[in-house]
Order: structure tokens, then sequence, then C-alpha cells
């Protein structure tokens, strides 16, 4: 029996992504010439039956299809139209007249195995292409070309448009082109919202009348593959704006996070996006993004906001990652991959809204003017504002003093050994259960959210006996410095000097901006808790898709594009070609092994001044001196191990997420952050001299380089070269 298009359940799999993108348009009132479709179902019958199926099909076309233009008779291939290419052009179109025509029109588009629409054919006046977004380089613009009658020839490329519209306007400016676009605009991001990433529209106009007649994902330029530029060939254009690495996003984005796009961070408002073998770079948006408040928000009522924000969605994330999926279907796994992509999608935006950092900021410039106003003639305000800001109670400062908990406990025991293959075994040690504590704990853990390809904590609980085990032949690093002071003195010495009013507002802006700090820096961890729970649920998929034989790996699943793994799951593909997995897996591999920039812009190599120092921003009191150690990826959780006594971390940033894996280091200097930056406030919080905005130090410095950190004065001095750096 044929299916209508206006049919709500049109799987892909057994009708075609055309049809299926077809019946999406028209249940969202998209005006989509009728039709029906004949599936793979339909022609499942001997040539004797199919044929008599098609002449009593063109016996009622005329009753179930009335037109005056006759009917088109299309494919709608598996392969066509679908996430990863669109096969344009690859298939057959067939126009009728009369419904006599039907049975051959239908053998000849079929060819064997392919679904067919028949729709009522609209004679047009005009025809035409769009893009949602620039097709070569991914760029957010709408591109349209329009040609007279039918569209056959400018889909081929057989014909120049009649008219065109690129970067906002129109090749011969009309009122009526005018119109039309403003007529379509509100349709293409209705259709990028269905599709869920750009789209690609075929579209005609007869009598003014507008029909929609395709949909299918962009699968060119930023959507694909086939990244925009690599870093030896970036358009001078592209260096004139400041392009920032997404979220310090040290690791390179799998093909499938970058269709699935799990955070909604491709498609983000506040910015635009590029990627560069791999990596997401973002330029911000002006004049877009979260308003002033009204009035500044305090300390207290902003804590209340994000513990409302976390009682919304952490116990979903938590159930989430300790669902136990094991008995679901395949179909329902994929089903709720879709739902945890959403919830997750839902608190990435919310998180985004960032409306209280303009609130931290106004409370800062107020903290700070206060704090200059009293604290001395020649005083370092930004430092001392760092130290107003240290101790803070965040998450990784707790996780950082139950690890070193876990060190100190392991002390007790002459084996460190034995303690591991009690780990290892599961059998009943208080030290093995104070282990495995710590994992039930943090074991969401991943590197960054968008790294979903890598393992959670939970998976790699080796790493971090290798983290321990590193830290056993260390020595602990006394943090008792002469004359250093707590917050709270600083506080104190800085109040003494106030009026009773000022010191009451003092110690209110102060309570308050340490709230921010703690928002600041806990607000990732359900970021982490998030992906996570999508990792997870992605390798349950991997692992069934295994044991049947459709793919070789549970990695291989980053590797493949979601339609793909949706028909893997339906049995629309058996499999996916070695070859092109292959390929995708080494262009990965290579991305992985580069160290890339966190800000694109050329620059003027820089060079150690002639008395050896480098100059940065003081965020953490002390001076402290050891060799270089760098930190090329802070997301390679194996790098840490190696980290020798006594080191002075070197990165080009730090995050939240493995930076309490740093127990013993000297110091830390960094070439990006503030005094609010993620490693600039665990320094202070373990009492860790730390500099940061040291422009080019993971070029200047190499390992093994003795360097002194001196924290209060900014300043980086090389006391001697390495002459055999690794």
């Amino acid at each position: 029996m044929e299916l209508s298009l206006k049919s709500l359940d049109l799987k892909a799999a057994e009708v075609g992504n055309k049809a299926s993108n077809l019946s999406k348009l028209i249940n969202e009132q998209f005006s989509v010439p009728d039709g029906v479709v004949l599936s793979q179902t339909y022609f499942a019958c001997s040539e004797a039956e199919l044929q008599q199926k098609l002449n009593r099909l063109s016996e009622r076309l005329e009753r179930m299809l009335p037109s005056a233009d006759g009917w088109a008779v299309r494919s709608t291939a598996i392969d066509e139209d679908g996430g990863t290419k669109s096969m344009a052009g690859q298939y057959k179109t067939v126009i009728i007249q009369h419904s006599s025509q039907l049975p051959a029109a239908v053998a000849e588009v079929h060819e064997g195995s392919i679904p067919v629409i028949i729709q009522t054919f609209i004679e047009p006046d005009y025809s035409g292409v769009l893009f949602s977004c620039n097709p070569l380089t991914g760029e957010s613009e709408i591109i349209i070309e329009l040609v007279e009658g039918r569209g056959e020839a400018l889909v081929g490329g057989d014909t120049n448009p009649m008219v065109h519209y690129r970067e906002g306007k129109w090749s011969d400016s009309s009122p009526l082109l005018e119109q039309l676009l403003l007529h379509m605009e509100p349709w293409i991001m209705k259709a990028k919202e269905l599709m869920q990433q750009q789209v690609d529209m075929e579209f005609c106009i007869k009598n003014k009348s507008l029909y929609w007649l395709q949909v299918r994902p962009v699968t060119t330029g930023v959507h694909t593959d086939s990244w925009d530029y690599d870093f030896a060939h970036i358009p001078d254009s592209f260096l004139e704006e400041d392009w920032f690495l997404l979220d310090q996003c040290t690791e390179p984005v799998t093909p499938l996070v970058k269709k699935l796009d799990p955070g909604n961070y491709f498609q983000m408002p506040y910015w635009d996006i590029r990627f560069v073998q791999h990596y997401p770079y973002i330029s911000l948006k002006k004049n877009v993004g979260a308003a002033a408040p009204s009035q500044p928000d305090d300390g207290t009522s902003m804590l209340l906001r994000w513990q409302a924000l976390r009682n919304r969605y952490e116990p979903i994330f938590d159930q989430q990652l300790n669902e136990n999926i094991t008995q679901a279907s395949l179909e329902d796994l994929w089903e709720k991959t879709a739902v945890r992509v959403e919830i997750n999608r839902s608190y990435v935006s919310e998180y985004l809204n960032r409306d209280w950092f303009m609130a931290r900021r106004i409370i800062g410039k107020e903290l700070e003017q206060l704090v200059s106003r009293y604290a001395g003639e020649n005083a370092d305000v930004p430092l001392l504002l760092s130290s107003l800001t240290g101790e803070v109670n965040t998450i990784t400062y707790q996780k950082t003093l139950q690890l070193n908990q876990l060190v100190n406990s392991a002390r007790k025991y002459p084996d460190f050994g034995e303690l591991c293959n009690k780990v290892r075994s599961s059998e009943p040690h208080p030290w093995a259960d104070q282990f495995a504590a710590f994992i039930s704990q943090y074991g969401y853990e991943l590197p960054h959210p968008l790294a979903l390809h890598l393992k959670t904590l939970a998976e790699s609980p080796e790493t971090l006996l290798s983290r321990i085990a590193a830290e056993l032949h260390t020595r602990k690093i006394s943090r008792e410095g002469k004359g250093q002071e707590s917050w709270k003195e600083v506080a104190a010495r800085i109040g003494q000097r106030m009026e009773h009013d000022e010191k009451t507002e003092f110690h209110r802006l102060l309570t308050e901006y340490r709230a921010y700090v703690i928002r600041t820096e806990d607000d990732d961890y359900l970021l982490q808790k998030g992906s996570s729970s999508i990792r997870r649920i992605l390798l349950e998929i991997a692992q069934r898709l295994v044991d049947c034989g459709k793919i070789e790996s549970r990695e291989s699943i980053f590797f493949l594009y979601p339609d793909e793994i949706h028909e893997l799951i339906s049995g629309a593909r058996q499999s996916v070609e070695e070859t092109e997995l292959l390929q995708r897996e080494k262009s990965f591999a290579a991305a992985a092994a580069i160290n890339p920039p966190l800000l694109l812009k050329p620059g003027n190599a820089r060079k150690v001044s002639e008395d050896q120092k480098l100059q940065g921003v003081a965020v953490a009191q002390g001076c402290r001196s050891g060799k270089v150690f760098k930190l090329m990826n802070p997301l390679d959780r194996e790098s840490y191990n190696q980290i020798p006594e006594n080191a002075v971390i070197v990165a080009p940033i730090l995050t939240p997420n493995l930076t309490y894996a740093i127990l013993a280091c000297a110091a830390i200097v960094t070439e990006v952050g503030g005094f609010l930056s993620h490693g600039a406030i665990f320094a202070r919080e373990m009492g860790i001299p730390a500099i940061v905005q040291v422009e080019a130090a993971t070029s200047l410095l190499q390992n093994g380089d003795e360097v002194q950190v001196d924290a209060k004065r900014g300043v980086i001095e090389i006391l001697k070269r390495n002459s055999n750096p690794s």
C-alpha cells in the first residue's frame, strides 16, 4: 500500500530521506505539493504483482492527486539527502502528463531498489535553490539562486541564475524579490530547527505562491569532514578578527560530535564558528548576548539562582549516568540519545546565559575601587584582589583535598602495588574503598565537554592510580611562604583603614564576589555530567554494533555520522565503508598531534629579554624555583602522570577538569587567563605561586629549564637553560 506524505511517522530507512524530510515539512505546515510514497515494502512482490498494483494505482491517480500540470515521479533513495552526502542529481525524476504513464515512470525511477515519491506537479513560473549558509565556508548567510520556469537546469549546473541573493543583497533588486525574501526567512529558520543543522532547499513559485520541493542538510563546508581550513592556509580575512579556540578545547572534535552537536555549541547566536583541522574556533558577535541586568545581582541571589539551576539539571544527569540501559533495544537507545542531547542543549543554553557575569563585573569594579583607596600608594591592586579571592571552597578544591587524602593514606602502606591490586580485584580493603568512593563521586569527569571520544575518570581508574603513584615519589611541598597572608588577613589589613560604613560595604562586596568565584568554577562540572551521560549511552550503542559485527570497535562510533548510526541500527545499512572510516580516523589522528593556538592571530616571534626574564600577571602569591614541565595539551590525562618533582607547570591554559591532578608542583605559568581563570582559582586554593598572561611562554620556555617564578612581581626568570630539552 502506498503511504501518504502527510503521515506523521515516515521512517527514512523505509521510504528514503527525501520522503521523510518532505513529510517533516508538511507536518510543520510548509506548503509542499501533495503526494504518496512507494516504500521498499511496496516493491517486495513479484513483477506480475507489482504491475497489477501500479495499474490499479494509475487508475486512482487522478482522484487521489488531482493535478492540472501532471505528476512528478521522484526517487527517494536511502543514501539521498542524508546528513553525510546529498547524492544530488544522481537519481531520477520523471514528469508525466497522463496517469497511464505512471507504471513505466515508476519502473524507471525505482531502478530495482529505490523507493519512489509520486507528487502533484506544479509547472512553475520560477524555480530556485537556497542555502541557509555559505556551502563553501559554512558562514551563516542565506544564498538564493532563481531561474524562470523549471529548475532542472539550475540544479544541474547547466544554466546561470536569472537573479541571485548573496552577501545580504539581490543582484537585481526589486520590491517583489525583497518581499519574497521576507516571506522565506521564517521558513528557512524553521527548516534549520527541524533538521537541526544548516539546510539546502529547493522551491518553486506559481501565481505568486511559494512551494517547497525538497530539503536536505548542507553537506559541504562547515558541516562535513572536508574541513574549512588548515593552520598553514588560513586566509588573511580570517585573521583580521579575533578567533578563539572554543572553550579551550585542545582536543579535536570528532565527526560524530561535530554533527550531533550535543551542546548546540556550533549553532550559538553569540558567535560565528569555523573549524581548523577539526578544532572549533569562534569569533564573538558584536551586540549579541544577554543585556546588562537592570540592577546589579548580589552574590546571595546569584547563588540561589545557580542552586535552582543545579537542582533542576543535576538529578537528571545523575539519573542518566546511573540508569540501567543494558536491557533497552538499540532503537530505544538511539531515541534516548536524542533526549539526552536535547536536555544537555537546554542546560548549555541556560549555562551560557551569562548575565551574572555582568553583575560580577560591576561588583568587581566596585570592590577594586574601594580596595584602591585603602590599599596603599604602591600596592598591586590586582594581586590584592587575587589574594582576596583565595581559599574559596569550589568542587575543584574539594576534589583536590580528597585526592591529597588518598595520597597521604597510601603513604601508610608499604606496598602501593598491592593497593592497586586490591582496587583491580575489587577486594575489600580500607584504601581500595576510599579510592572507589572517589571514583564514585567524580567518575563522570571528562577532560572536556566536547571531547566525548576521551574516557571518563570512571573508565580510566588506572590513570588515577598512576597519578597517585607519581605523587608518592614526590616530597610534600610546604606552602608556608614567609610573610604570605591568608585572604582573611589581607581583608582585615585593608579594612582596618576604613570607616565603619565603608568597612561594612567592603565586606558585603567581598562576600558577594567570592560567591561569584565559586559559581565561576563550579558550573563547569554540570557540563561534564551532561556530556558524560551522552558518552555513556553512545558507548552502549557502539558495543551492540560491535557485537553484531557492524563496526570493529566501540571507539569507531565517534567517527560515524548520526544518520549512519541510525541506518546501522534500523538495518538500512549493514556496515560503513571501511576505507572512508579509516580516512576519517587518520585525519583526526593527524589533528590530535597538533598543539592548536588558543588565539588565531599572526604575531611577531617573541624573544626572551636580555636579563632572561618573562613578564606576566601575578594571580597567586609566592616565589618558588623549579624545572619547567610543559603541559601542551591540558586535556591529556597521561601527561599529568609525567610531571616530575618540584616542577614549574607551563601550559597554554589550565581547565578545572584536570587541574586537581597537579598536587606537588612548585608553581604555575600560563599563556592565557585572568585572576578568575580556573588555573588561578586553583592556585590560590592550594597556595601555589601562579602567573598568567605570559605571552608565548610555551615557546620561550623549554622542558627542564630552571626558572624562578616570582608571583609577587609577575616575573619568571630563567636561571639555567636545559641543554637537552625534550
